[in-house]
């Protein structure tokens, strides 16, 4: 679902904490080992850096030849040249300067209300979503082990997604 290579959750959802919570539901209910990108379960954003600020080597052959305001009109498009916006620090505390010495990129803005620190007292966040996603996961076998059947027939003009999880072994769900 994520990784240092593409767009962060948050932006491919458009900022929105619902959708991001109903990706989590999916990644930890759907076969497969969950791969949670670091900063995904607090709902970090992308950060803003500049294309020839960035570090990635992507970013650096990029911004030999591409004027930063056609980059610009790229990235409200949903184009990313510069992958660093994805790999900005790890947001822990609001106070990112007593924290983060020099980081090697700059702390996204939004860290004063976007970090794991101001979601650990908060029961509805998503990092405790992902906290009891996890634990459910790993106390239930049909979704650590199990297989997943989808419905014969259901109605598709309602979008619904629908499966069910059953332990191959014991057969519950």
């Amino acid at each position: 679902f994520s990784n240092h290579d593409i767009r962060r959750t948050m932006y491919r959802v458009s900022n929105s904490v619902p959708k991001a919570k109903v990706i989590a539901l999916l990644q930890m209910t759907l076969r497969g080992v969950p791969c949670i990108y670091y900063g995904d379960e607090i709902g970090m954003t992308e950060g803003s850096i500049p294309l020839r600020e960035g570090e990635d080597p992507v970013a650096k052959i990029f911004s030999r030849f591409i004027p930063q305001m056609v980059y610009d009109s790229w990235l409200l498009a949903g184009v990313s040249m510069n992958r660093d916006n994805c790999r900005t620090p790890m947001q822990w505390h609001e106070d990112h300067e007593e924290h983060w010495k020099s980081p090697w990129l700059p702390v996204n803005p939004d860290v004063k209300h976007v970090n794991v620190n101001s979601q650990k007292g908060d029961p509805e966040s998503i990092l405790h979503l992902y906290k009891r996603l996890l634990k459910f996961r790993k106390s239930e076998p049909a979704l650590y082990r199990g297989a997943i059947k989808l419905p014969e027939s259901i109605n598709t003009s309602r979008n619904i997604l629908c499966y069910e999880r059953y332990d191959t072994k014991t057969k519950n769900r």
